[in-house]
């Protein structure tokens, strides 16, 4: 009898543990700090005319986050960038020097640079302050460009990490927390949209495929379009109306620290497929379909 009762406690102890819930979510203190390494590399092929083209892009940063101000669900931080690089080769042929030299001349008028942003336990961004006066001085020391270069080059480096970007990566980052407690083997969905130099909807499953005494481990997968791919969806770029329409999937995997939910490492494996079209001005006679085929792999790690 004695030994069955045993039997009995152990299968409710085993039973307990593996249907126990989690609620995912940020957990900071004040003057409580953290970062993510970003390594980020992309390959893209463009068919012009009949011959095929690639470009192979690198892009490395360090993001510092210290929380300010900690309050129930909300959580104020000061952001800075740091070790930004970028490399680029194109027909197997490597960036100029100048080139180089103009891009890290531009990484270092943001660098160590402070802004602010508000958040809640839930990974939403309530607020972004500052982020754009970082881009405001990003000319001073490159008197060498005409004033429509330095406006070009702002626009597309907003674009890029400018405040509607830097909103849905970090959102597209801590998107995998679920709004309720899950237990080791749900599944949930997340719908958002990504914002960089093209507006993407994306459609994810995530997973809590494990948990231990440290950390949460989820694995995601994601379809991804850009937005609006209408005959309205042209935009104006250096005087043309352009158009990209891409579509492809993603997989990606997150280790979180059990005790703040922040992102210890995650992978991401990224593949899109489409076309840039140029639309018939009377400049640019028939305009111009050119396939794209993009592949991207990123790590964070802290």
């Amino acid at each position: 009898m004695k030994k069955i009762v045993f039997i009995l406690c152990s299968l409710y102890t085993v039973t307990s543990i593996q249907s126990q819930s989690y609620l995912i979510k940020f957990n900071f203190k004040k003057g409580a700090e953290f970062k993510q390494n970003l390594n980020s590399n992309m390959q893209v092929t463009q068919e012009v005319s009949g011959q095929q083209m690639q470009i192979n892009m690198g892009v490395k940063a360090t993001t510092t986050f210290k929380v300010t101000k900690a309050k129930d669900t909300l959580y104020e931080m000061d952001v800075k960038y740091s070790n930004m690089s970028m490399s680029m080769q194109m027909a197997g042929q490597a960036n100029s020097p100048m080139l180089d030299d103009l891009m890290g001349k531009m990484f270092r008028q943001i660098e160590g640079k402070s802004f602010q942003i508000s958040l809640s336990s839930s990974g939403n961004i309530i607020s972004v302050k500052n982020l754009e006066q970082l881009f405001s001085h990003l000319f001073d020391s490159l008197p060498s460009l005409s004033q429509e270069q330095k406006e070009q080059f702002k626009t597309q480096i907003s674009q890029a990490y400018g405040e509607s970007s830097f909103k849905s990566s970090f959102k597209f980052s801590t998107s995998v927390f679920p709004s309720y407690a899950v237990q080791k083997g749900d599944q949930w969905a997340m719908n958002h949209q990504l914002i960089s130099n093209y507006t993407f909807d994306v459609n994810s499953q995530f997973q809590l495929v494990d948990v231990d005494k440290e950390f949460y481990y989820i694995k995601a997968k994601s379809k991804l379009s850009t937005l609006n791919q209408s005959d309205t969806s042209f935009n104006e770029v250096n005087g043309m109306s352009i158009r990209v329409m891409l579509n492809g999937s993603a997989e990606s995997t997150y280790k979180l620290d059990r005790k703040t939910a922040w992102i210890i490492e995650s992978t991401s494996q990224q593949t899109l497929q489409g076309s840039t079209e140029i639309k018939e001005t009377e400049q640019f006679k028939g305009g111009m379909k050119i396939p794209l085929k993009m592949t991207q792999t990123s790590t964070i790690k802290n």
